[in-house]
């Protein structure tokens, strides 16, 4: 088996060098009518060598010396030149149309899209194409493969997220011979694809008592705590799940303890799908209700902005593939 091997190279002018082999065409361009058919039988020779054996090049931009299959190399200096590699670039339906097109031989292509398709558009091989961006394809996921997002996963701030701008939790005093609860916040958001959820919640519960203000040290069980749910307004729908909660019980404790602040909170992840929710969170008291003394709690802060009066409520998403 005959093996050529030829390093190519560009010099960022559209020049292509396989010195050997352009050598030996340009001095055949010299030969005479008699010699053409000498230099045909080069060709032929080449051609021959090339059809059956092995062709191995490395392609440098900008370089001669390429160190791998292609070896591109900026030009920092020039103030003129654009530098940059440019993916194939179509919309979400232009890619859809050449779902047949990809398949194992194909994977590991990447593509640019220019326009995401609507979430209802979608096939199962452009399931996760829902944004403007790079692509790649996978031919390992689901049954046909899968175009993956590569570099679109920023996260959403829903609600907080911001040290010296949180969420502030008004004061709410619950007072009961029994159980009552009252909603502190609520955050409507809409997911535009299937998402990971960061929920974290810290509310200051302060001047807990007895419904009528005094010390509970009366010897029953009390409880505060807040309980967060979700629910989904768009089709399929689904009413209040309890996704996360608090709680603290006491009985006598004194006054130190009943007149103290604490701070109740929590947090989860969870996977979402597109959609639009609904979160809220809602705080609760509890005394037991053949008992009359009753229990009284306030949630939030007093709006002084002390620190240890502040409330903390964030909710993030980051974008996942299907």
């Amino acid at each position: 088996m005959f093996v050529m091997i030829y390093i190519i190279s560009f010099d960022g002018k559209g020049n292509i060098f396989a010195k050997d082999f352009i050598e030996f065409i340009l001095n055949n361009k010299q030969n005479t009518m008699n010699n053409k058919a000498i230099s045909l039988k080069k060709y032929l020779c080449i051609v021959s060598f090339l059809a059956v054996g092995k062709f191995y090049s490395q392609v440098g931009i900008n370089n001669t010396t390429p160190k791998a299959t292609l070896d591109v190399t900026g030009q920092a200096t020039n103030t003129t030149t654009i530098d940059g590699i440019i993916a194939p670039r179509i919309t979400g339906e232009q890619l859809k149309s050449k779902d047949n097109v990809y398949n194992a031989n194909q994977d590991g292509a990447i593509i640019y899209v220019t326009q995401p398709l609507a979430a209802g558009q979608t096939t199962a091989r452009t399931v996760n194409v829902l944004d403007k961006g790079y692509f790649g394809f996978n031919s390992s996921l689901g049954t046909t493969g899968q175009w993956v997002s590569l570099f679109n996963r920023d996260p959403t701030v829903i609600a907080g997220g911001d040290i010296l701008n949180r969420v502030m939790i008004a004061e709410t005093t619950l007072s009961t011979a029994g159980t009552t609860q009252a909603n502190l916040y609520s955050k409507q958001f809409t997911l535009t694809r299937k998402s990971m959820i960061d929920v974290f919640f810290s509310i200051p519960v302060s001047t807990v008592a007895r419904a009528n203000g005094q010390a509970p040290v009366d010897g029953t069980s009390k409880l505060f705590g807040l309980n967060v749910y979700l629910v989904k307004t768009d089709a399929p729908t689904f009413p209040n799940q309890n996704i996360l909660r608090d709680t603290e019980s006491f009985t006598n404790s004194g006054n130190f303890y009943a007149n103290g602040i604490y701070q109740i909170g929590g947090s989860r992840k969870f996977v979402l799908e597109a959609g639009t929710y609904t979160m809220n969170f809602n705080a609760f008291v509890y005394a037991n209700p053949n008992e009359n003394v009753g229990v009284r709690a306030t949630f939030g802060t007093n709006g002084n902005g002390a620190s240890d009066l502040r409330s903390v409520i964030d909710i993030i998403a980051t974008p996942m593939d299907k």
